[in-house]
């Protein structure tokens, strides 16, 4: 073998090498890329049940409020009356 066959035996050699590189760095691109829509849609996921959650607990505050307020309003009309009839 002249020196002019190794070195074009190499530069075959290391093209090949390159070319396979360059396909594992692609196909490793791309499984990232699809592991993080994965990952992306299981997390909206988690965040919608949380957003479901929420909604739920302020529903279940709201009508606390209003019963609240429903309570307040009857004593507040009652110290009124009461206020009334002593003033009479």
């Amino acid at each position: 073998m002249t020196y002019k066959d190794l070195a074009e035996h190499a530069s075959q050699s290391a093209v090949g090498w390159i070319v396979a590189a360059c396909l594992l760095f692609v196909g490793g691109l791309v499984r990232r890329i699809f592991t993080n829509q994965q990952t992306i849609r299981d997390n909206q996921a988690a965040n919608d049940a949380s957003i479901n959650l929420l909604r739920l607990e302020i529903a279940g505050r709201e009508e606390l409020r209003k019963q609240d307020r429903q309570h307040f309003n009857e004593k507040i009309d009652d110290l009124k009356a009461s206020i009334e009839h002593q003033s009479n």
